[in-house]
């Protein structure tokens, strides 16, 4: 297998040269190729329909126990060993549908779960078999959107405009949750987080949030109010996940926020033009943490978004400030729709419009500085004819 931490994108031919500190040496031949010609904090590497993937517009992303990254489009199910893409479709496999939204790996079972825009397929990984199930314990699965683990053994089915299903690895069954049956209940639902404290929170179409209490099924919801700063900022709600102190990360259409469940309260950060270092977009499709503890917020228009949230002073979140990684930086689109790091540490970054970006854990060798000259008729690049080591060890080229 291909070492996915090995990923170099700069390419060096016909070197001949001999360094020496502090002096000037001549260059029988450099060429230097890179993807980019300003300096470049990150190695990025694109990979699409070119290189083999499936389709360019991603939904999710995963990786397997044995390394293998699997990646979910609107055309299909592709598996990328390092080196090459194997696909997986409804023409060429058992999967039965082949527009993909949602991948959750199992690693305990070795399983891939499916969600797609009809049923829900699972691949068993060490046998490379898919299963499809149009229902499960007898309650009806479509347009699958979401699916999330919970507590005790527990994964969340969620359909879209429809129930949300509880299947028990364990036990094998399913419950059902429906506004047949719970009152206050909305069908609308797009993402869900179990707090394994017996709730479930539940990200809504046009509905805000609601959190089911999982005992008694009652509802207590929570949408924006235009009047009341601390009320959840948009009511298209794209993401929940886990943040520090108990609190929760809220990603709706209309900004990023914290939830403070002990208050009922929402810190809202937002787009600021006045504010370089604010929210770049306010609509966020996905927060992933990453093994740094970092915060990565993936947007519709902004790229991603990085915050350091283990030091999270709430204090001052006026005054928070986000790295932006968008196309200035080597991203191929700046409309990304997932985010998954591997076990390497290298990020992988899907958009819906040019496939996967992926970030190397191995911080670049080179940063390349713009040096062009201009002929009178049109901007070339300048060749270079010398190489300095200066006092820090820096070698310039």
């Amino acid at each position: 297998h291909w070492i996915f931490g090995k990923i170099r994108f700069i390419h060096i031919f016909a070197i001949s040269f001999m360094l020496s500190m502090k002096h000037i040496f001549t260059i029988l031949g450099l060429i230097i190729i890179c993807s980019y010609s300003t300096a470049q904090p990150y190695d990025i590497k694109n990979l699409s329909r070119i290189d083999g993937l499936s389709n360019d517009f991603i939904t999710d992303i995963a990786q397997d126990g044995q390394g293998f990254v699997w990646i979910g489009t609107q055309a299909g199910l592709s598996r990328f060993d390092g080196k090459n893409f194997t696909s997986y479709n409804a023409l060429n496999s058992e999967l039965h549908n082949s527009a993909i939204n949602k991948l959750l790996y199992d690693e305990e079972d070795d399983k891939l779960w499916i969600g797609t825009n009809l049923h829900l397929s699972i691949l068993d990984c060490s046998t490379m078999k898919f299963e499809n199930f149009t229902h499960l314990d007898g309650y009806a699965l479509q347009n699958i959107h979401y699916l999330a683990f919970g507590s005790n053994d527990n994964i969340w089915i969620i359909n879209v405009k429809r129930d949300v299903i509880c299947y028990n690895k364990k036990t094998k069954k399913a419950v059902r949750y429906s506004k047949d049956e719970i009152e206050g209940f909305n069908g609308n639902n797009y993402c869900c987080y179990d707090d394994g404290k017996g709730n479930l929170y539940l990200g809504h179409m046009n509905w805000g949030m609601t959190i089911l209490n999982l005992d008694n099924h009652r509802m207590q919801s929570f949408v924006h109010n235009p009047t009341d700063p601390k009320s959840i900022p948009g009511n298209n709600v794209y993401d929940i996940k886990e943040a520090p102190y108990g609190n929760l990360w809220v990603g709706t259409d209309r900004g990023l926020t914290l939830f403070d469940p002990q208050k009922n309260e929402f810190i809202v950060f937002r787009n600021d033009p006045q504010k370089p270092f604010s929210l770049a977009d306010n609509r966020i499709t996905q927060i992933q943490t990453m093994q740094d503890g970092s915060l990565w917020i993936a947007t519709e228009a902004g790229g991603i978004n990085k915050l350091n949230d283990q030091n999270l002073d709430l204090s001052q979140s006026q005054n928070l400030k986000f790295t932006h990684i968008t196309t200035h930086d080597g991203l191929s689109s700046n409309s990304i729709s997932s985010i998954m790091q591997d076990s390497f540490g290298n990020i992988w970054i899907g958009n819906s419009e040019n496939g996967i970006d992926v970030i190397s854990h191995v911080p670049p060798k080179f940063h390349v500085l713009p040096y062009n000259i201009y002929d009178g008729k049109k901007v070339k690049t300048a060749p270079v004819w010398g190489v300095y080591v200066d006092n820090n060890g820096q070698i310039w080229a």
